[in-house]
């Protein structure tokens, strides 16, 4: 596979770069290797690519082969979601359903709220995603009467 992708890249082919990248998150067909996996990511997400630049989310919110830096993170699922992205919404519906434990980002159900309708509305997560609207509407509504 790696041989194919490789050619793909040659030509500039986003998808083949975001998929080098995971083959060696996974070690599949190379060996293991985050730092070139995040290189790649970088690459692809340089080229508008919405699942790389997720990825690349990913490892700067958990510090995986770069700096841990929340707000990089954050940058790079906002600009994954304007990619396209319904896994980056979910995530962004997490960091502010949830909050941030460094105090970046506090609890917003609103703004979970509205990543999550946009997870729903993209298909991902779908069953799950409907479910967690529901019951932030919910909870949001019986704030307002309260």
């Amino acid at each position: 596979a790696i041989y194919w992708l490789s050619k793909a890249v040659a030509t500039g082919d986003a998808d083949a770069m975001c998929a080098i990248g995971s083959c060696y998150r996974v070690g599949e067909g190379v060996k293991q290797d985050h730092t070139k996996a995040v290189e790649w990511w970088e690459k692809a997400s340089r080229r508008g690519h919405a699942d790389a630049t997720h990825k690349l989310a990913w490892c700067y919110k958990y510090g995986t082969a770069v700096e841990r830096d929340g707000g990089k993170a954050l940058e790079l699922y906002l600009k994954a979601v304007e990619l396209g992205s319904a896994e980056a919404a979910w995530n962004l519906g997490v960091i502010y359903r949830y909050g941030r434990s460094d105090g970046m980002v506090a609890v917003d159900k609103k703004e979970a709220l509205k990543w999550y309708r946009v997870t729903a509305e993209r298909g991902g997560s779908d069953t799950v995603a409907k479910s967690i609207v529901a019951e932030l509407e919910a909870e949001l509504a019986a704030e307002t009467t309260n």
